[in-house]
């Protein structure tokens, strides 16, 4: 909740980011040592962590191209 009142916005890079340590990665964006996280998934492989980013991502839909109007 905090890194989305922060202004988080996920996209497929910073999902893979998150996967290697969720709680590193929320310690880090919130610069915050006392950030905690639920999720207790840890991805080491980089080829894992982007095959399970790009898989997560078929469930969005793609962010407009910026400048562009609605």
């Amino acid at each position: 909740i905090a890194a989305g009142e922060a202004g988080l916005v996920w996209d497929q890079e910073l999902v893979a980011q998150f996967i290697e340590d969720p709680k590193k990665f929320l310690q880090t964006y919130l610069d915050d040592s006392g950030a905690k996280t639920k999720m207790t998934l840890k991805i080491s492989n980089e080829d894992d962590r982007a095959d399970v980013a790009a898989y997560v991502a078929t469930f969005s839909d793609p962010a407009p191209a910026e400048g562009a109007s609605e």
